[in-house]
C-alpha cells in the first residue's frame, strides 16, 4: 500500500513495542514535515527519540522494504492531504462567489436597473467617477462600454481638482453614476451630490452600504449592493469588487440590447 496511515492500520496495535508506538505518534504529527525535509532516518530516529531499532522494526511490520519505502508512504499521505485541503479551499471559495452572486442578484431591484438605464441612454452627458480607487476597474468597464456604443463618458476619481472642475461645468442635461465604497457618509461625498444635484443634475448611487442622510435625498436611483458576509475566515477572502463588476454586467447586458435593437432598425 501507498499509504503510511494504511500500511500502519494493517499492524495490530498489541504487535507494537512502546517505542513503536511513539514513533508512530510522531509520524502521524509530523509527516508533512518529514515528506517536505525529506527526512534522513538518522533525524527521524532522534526527533522521535525512538533510535533507529524502533524505525526498522517498524518497517519491518508494515511489511515495507526499506526505509526508502517507509519514506515514499509518508510523501503520498502529505500530498493527498494538500490536495484534500486545496481541494476544500477551491471549493470554499467557489461557494462563497456563488453565494455572493445569488445574494447580489436577490438584492437588484429591476425597476431601478431599469430606470438607470434609461439614465444612461437619455443622457446628453455621462460623468462615471468611482469615489474609492479599488473601484477603478468596475468604473473603467462601464465606460468602456457606453464609450463603445456611441457616447462620451467622462470618467474620473475624487481628485480634488478634477471634482472642482466637474462641479463648476455640471449641467441639468449630466447625468452622474457614482461608485462607492466606504464614501457613502463622508462630509466630501456629501457636499459633491448636494452641488451637482443643485446644478440638475441625476445621480446613480451604486454602493455597498445605504448612502448617508444629507446624500440620499438627493440621489435619482439608488443600488445597494451586497457583498460577502463571512469575513471571519482568515484563509479565504473575497473581493468586494467582484459584485461591483457583477452588478456592471447586468447594466451593461441591458445597454448592448437597446444599442444592437437601435442599429438593426
Amino acid at each position: 500500500m501507498k499509504s503510511f496511515a494504511l500500511n500502519i492500520a494493517k499492524i495490530n496495535p498489541s504487535d507494537l513495542t512502546p517505542k513503536e508506538k511513539k514513533l508512530i505518534e510522531y509520524i502521524s504529527k509530523n509527516f508533512l514535515t518529514i515528506a517536505d525535509e525529506d527526512m534522513r532516518i538518522e533525524k527521524l530516529a532522534q526527533e522521535a527519540k525512538t533510535g533507529y531499532s524502533a524505525i526498522y522494526a517498524l518497517i519491518n511490520q508494515a511489511g515495507l522494504s526499506g526505509y526508502k519505502e517507509l519514506l515514499s508512504t509518508i510523501k503520498f499521505d502529505a500530498d493527498q492531504t494538500r490536495k484534500s485541503s486545496n481541494q476544500s479551499f477551491d471549493e470554499s471559495i467557489k461557494d462563497k462567489y456563488i453565494e455572493i452572486i445569488n445574494q447580489g442578484f436577490n438584492s437588484f431591484d429591476e425597476k431601478n436597473l431599469e430606470f438607470t438605464v434609461d439614465l444612461i441612454t437619455e443622457a446628453e452627458n455621462i460623468n462615471i467617477i468611482y469615489w474609492d480607487s479599488e473601484l477603478a476597474a468596475p468604473a473603467r468597464q462601464l465606460w468602456r462600454v457606453i464609450y463603445k456604443i456611441g457616447s462620451r463618458p467622462i470618467l474620473s476619481d475624487k481628485e480634488e481638482s478634477v471634482i472642482k472642475d466637474v462641479i463648476e461645468n455640471t449641467t441639468s442635461k449630466d447625468v452622474f453614476i457614482l461608485y462607492s465604497t466606504l464614501s457613502y457618509k463622508s462630509e466630501r461625498f456629501k457636499n459633491f451630490v448636494q452641488e451637482i444635484k443643485n446644478a440638475g443634475a441625476k445621480i446613480i448611487f451604486i454602493g455597498i452600504k445605504e448612502p448617508a442622510k444629507g446624500i440620499k435625498e438627493h440621489i435619482d436611483v439608488k443600488h445597494v449592493i451586497v457583498t460577502s458576509t463571512n469575513k471571519s475566515d482568515d484563509l479565504i477572502q473575497i473581493s468586494d469588487v467582484g459584485i461591483y463588476t457583477f452588478f456592471n454586467d447586468m447594466i451593461i447586458a441591458n445597454l448592448l440590447n437597446i444599442h444592437n435593437s437601435k442599429s438593426k432598425k
